[in-house]
C-alpha cells in the first residue's frame, strides 16, 4: 500500500504555517495550493516528485549538508542579441527537507529528470526494534 502525503518544508520561497509529521521534520508546513511537488512513501522508500517544467537537467542543484536535503532549480531563457546568445534566469525554485538519519539512508538517495518531473528516491533504513534484546528466563 502507498500513501501519497504532503509534508513540511525548511527552506523555501513561500511562507507556510507549522506541521510535523514522517522522518522529514520542518517548521513549516506545504499544505499549501502553491507547492509543486509531493512526497509517497513506499514500503521501502520516500519518493519526491516535483514539477520542474521547463528546467534542464543541468540547471538543477541537489545536495546535503547536516541531514537537509536542498533542491534548486533554475528556470531560463536564452535571448540572441545579433550573434550573441545571451542567458536570463526567469524564475528560482528552491525546497529544502530536514531528513532524519535514523530512519532514512543519507547515502542511497536517487535523483531523475523525466518530461519536466524530477523524481527523488531516498532509501529507508531497516528498521531496528532494539539495539540489543534481554532474554526473558
Amino acid at each position: 500500500m502507498t500513501k501519497r502525503i504532503f509534508l513540511p518544508t525548511l527552506a523555501s520561497i513561500f511562507d507556510y504555517g507549522y506541521s510535523a509529521s514522517s522522518p522529514f521534520s520542518s517548521n513549516r508546513c506545504c499544505e499549501n495550493e502553491s507547492s509543486n511537488y509531493t512526497i509517497e512513501e513506499k514500503e521501502n522508500e520516500y519518493v519526491i516528485e516535483m514539477n520542474v517544467a521547463g528546467v534542464k537537467k543541468e540547471d538543477i542543484e541537489i545536495g546535503i549538508k547536516d541531514e537537509k536535503l536542498s533542491i534548486i532549480a533554475l528556470r531560463k531563457r536564452e535571448i540572441k542579441e545579433g550573434d550573441e546568445v545571451k542567458e536570463s534566469i526567469i524564475s528560482k525554485y528552491e525546497e529544502s527537507f530536514r531528513l532524519n538519519n535514523n530512519t532514512v539512508n543519507l547515502d542511497q538517495i536517487e535523483a531523475n529528470l523525466e518530461d519536466g518531473i524530477l523524481t527523488v528516491r531516498i532509501t529507508k533504513k531497516e528498521e531496528i526494534k532494539y539495539e540489543r534484546q534481554i532474554a526473558v528466563s
